[in-house]
């Protein structure tokens, strides 16, 4: 018999969010703006340990812990040939933080990606990423890690939401929960008070949210 554990997660932009949102700060963001922020660009790993890691975490028995394990490497594989092909020997942390917020919103709210959205809500999130998750200070290893768990986890989410849809309405409720579970984690607030849209990142209307939780 299996025995969940607790799942811990590395540092988020956490409060930095909940701050900038309330000043307004990452409303001001956009696709034009010419603000210079540096990626947070890694060398990519030989191998991955991030999904080992999550597998381990989740469980001690080691036929779940294996399978869960090959199943967040397919999704880390996903992310890199599929939704980023053009990064081959490096990765974009601060690309992927932007895939899995959006990707989990999306889950929660019903919401559309597109590549321009993407890349405002990249952005808008990679200074906080930058400064909260103490990445100048973060070994070549943290770095990876923080890239292959966003990647990986912003794969898994859009699986099991595609399938969610085909499988009625218990489905669905539980991708919302996972995708709300792993946004709380990460951005240190409560997701459903969040959305996004062409101006990014942005606080949901206290009605709307309101019934989005209900």
């Amino acid at each position: 018999m299996s025995k969940t554990r607790s799942t811990t997660y590395r540092p988020g932009p956490q409060q930095s969010i909940t701050r900038a949102l309330a000043a307004g700060a990452l409303q001001a963001l956009d696709a034009t703006s010419n603000t210079d922020l540096a990626a947070l660009i890694v060398e990519r790993a030989g191998t991955p340990r991030a999904p080992a890691w999550m597998a381990q975490a989740q469980s001690t028995d080691a036929g779940t812990s294996k399978s869960a394990r090959e199943s967040y490497e397919r999704c880390l594989e996903i992310y890199r040939t599929v939704v980023r092909p053009q990064d081959t020997t490096y990765d974009d942390a601060g690309a992927a933080l932007a895939f899995f917020v959006a990707i989990n919103l999306s889950a929660l709210h019903d919401l559309p990606t597109t590549p321009e959205t993407l890349l405002v809500l990249e952005r808008q999130l990679l200074g906080l990423a930058r400064q909260a998750s103490g990445w100048d200070a973060a070994s070549i290893s943290e770095r990876q890690f923080y890239f292959e768990q966003m990647a990986m986890l912003g794969v898994f989410i859009a699986g099991l939401h595609s399938t969610g849809r085909t499988e009625g309405a218990a489905a669905i409720v539980k991708v919302r929960n996972a995708a709300r579970g792993y946004l709380r984690r990460v951005l240190g607030m409560d997701p459903d008070l969040l959305t996004f849209g062409e101006h990014g990142l942005a606080l949901r209307q206290a009605a709307d949210a309101t019934n989005q939780a209900a």
